[in-house]
């Protein structure tokens, strides 16, 4: 996908096209860095709004949960489809893809529990 960033937002941050095979997709997206609340339905509507007769898809991403209104609204009848990524599911591609992220190795220790035992007995 080419994005280009939009200047004047109108609510979507940027856009491009997604090439699938011989398809070329009209594609827009809208990002979000919400920490606390979740994404509820007047946001993706918003970004249905912004997109009807423009683009063939959109994308909404958040750092954030979607609230079970913004699921339901993100594919409705008579709607474009918007894919809603959230802050676990990024978190998890960027893990698989290997984006963004370092692996490191871990080591789990216990403390035997002899180590422990400082031999003072009872008193």
């Amino acid at each position: 996908m080419k994005v280009r960033k939009s200047s004047a937002d109108g609510g979507i941050d940027g856009y491009g096209v997604f090439r699938q095979g011989a398809v070329n997709i009209k594609s827009a997206f809208q990002a979000k860095k919400w920490e606390n609340a979740s994404v509820g339905r007047p946001e993706i509507d918003k970004l249905d709004g912004a997109i009807q007769g423009d683009y063939d898809y959109g994308l909404f991403s958040a750092t954030s949960r979607f609230a079970k209104s913004a699921t339901e609204s993100s594919f409705k009848k008579g709607a474009t489809i918007i894919l809603l990524l959230d802050g676990d599911t990024i978190a998890e591609l960027m893990l698989e893809r290997g984006i963004g992220v370092v692996k490191q190795s871990i080591y789990l220790c216990e403390v035997a529990s002899e180590f422990l035992d400082f031999g003072g007995g009872e008193s």
